[in-house]
């Protein structure tokens, strides 16, 4: 019996609250950021918003909240394992 690849349906965003829109969140450490980016290219261009920090935290931003507020929001969390974990 050959092995069968399970493939996940399309899944489009709707509107979130007062208009925004859901996003996906892509937990990576540091030195998975390479392939972490090409991800999330490839998540944008199939019309996903995206979530990652070096995008979004600003210096003298509350990084736990920010995260938390991003994982509360998001609609999907894709985590990057990397090589040691």
């Amino acid at each position: 019996m050959s092995a069968r690849r399970i493939v996940p349906p399309v899944v489009r965003l709707r509107e979130v609250g007062q208009g925004i829109m859901a996003c996906v969140f892509i937990s990576y450490s540091k030195a998975d950021g390479d392939f972490a980016e090409n991800l999330k290219s490839r998540v944008e261009k199939a019309g996903f918003d995206t979530w990652m920090y070096e995008d979004k935290l600003r210096a003298g931003d509350d990084w736990r909240e920010e995260i938390d507020q991003a994982i509360r929001e998001a609609f999907a969390l894709v985590w990057v394992p990397g090589k040691i974990a």
